[in-house]
């Protein structure tokens, strides 16, 4: 995915439905980036007042298009977290499906600027994937969820582009719509997770979610298992462990990377 695009992308996210709450977790790598940003991104953010999002995946990009009649080359960037970010704070009190269709929307347009610009006017000689056959790569995924009274929705947004060979023999990479899919948020014991799983095979083992510090002492002992599984999960996941809640309090944070560590009571 990475080539025509700069991108930095990765990220483990974990989610809950407890009792006592819904949990967001992530880390706060930026793969690829300069030390003062690598560990700074936020990924999680407050979806109106009984909600939270995260974001996973490719995050950032930089590229550059050069006009064919002047030479002058012109460098183009798109966040992803800030686009998620801005949009989440623009959520008014509707439902859950209505505010995740809104979500999906802000960040497809925002995407889709930047890959008509930045992407597809490349024309490639080679295609991204080796196999040299058509193929659907995942951009970014967001995980939305929200309390609705006694209901938790929760819904999975993916976008995605198409990679296909065009008529003149150049490989052409189409942005697509976003996917929305609806989860079932009743988990039990377990986590619903995104992103780079493989890096922690512990988030497919029961988590002790009926104590609040219990759970979290659980959430960061995964990320530490992320983070030493290899050197390729060390590159994608890392930083901070930010983790919020949505509770009968509304939506507040429990860790965040600037402010104090979660304290058990």
């Amino acid at each position: 995915m990475c080539n025509p695009l700069v991108c930095f992308g990765g990220t483990l996210l974990l989610f809950f439905n407890t009792p006592h709450g819904i949990y967001m977790s992530a880390d706060s790598r930026f793969t690829n980036t300069p030390v003062p940003q690598r560990e700074q991104a936020q990924k999680i953010f407050r979806a109106g007042q009984a909600g939270v999002c995260a974001v996973s995946g490719n995050l950032v990009f930089n590229g550059t298009t050069t006009d064919d009649l002047t030479g002058k080359t012109t460098k183009h960037h798109l966040d992803v977290t800030a686009v998620v970010s801005s949009a989440a704070e623009g959520l008014s009190n509707e439902p859950a499906a209505a505010q995740v269709h809104f979500l999906a929307d802000q960040i497809y347009h925002a995407l889709q600027a930047y890959w008509r610009i930045a992407v597809e006017q490349k024309r490639l000689s080679a295609p991204i994937n080796p196999t040299g056959e058509p193929t659907e790569s995942s951009v970014c995924t967001l995980l939305f969820a929200k309390r609705e009274g006694v209901q938790v929705m929760l819904y999975q947004v993916q976008f995605s582009f198409a990679e296909y060979r065009h008529v003149r023999g150049y490989w052409v990479n189409h942005l697509r719509r976003p996917d929305i899919i609806r989860l079932d948020p009743n988990l039990e014991l377990r986590a619903a997770a995104q992103g780079k799983t493989r890096c922690a095979p512990s988030v497919n083992q029961p988590y002790p979610v009926r104590s609040r510090t219990a759970l979290v002492q659980a959430i960061n002992a995964t990320y530490a298992e992320a983070t030493s599984a290899s050197s390729e999960c060390s590159e994608a996941v890392g930083g901070p462990v930010d983790i919020a809640v949505v509770d009968e309090r509304g939506f507040h944070w429990l860790q965040k990377k600037g402010g104090a560590a979660f304290q058990a009571r």
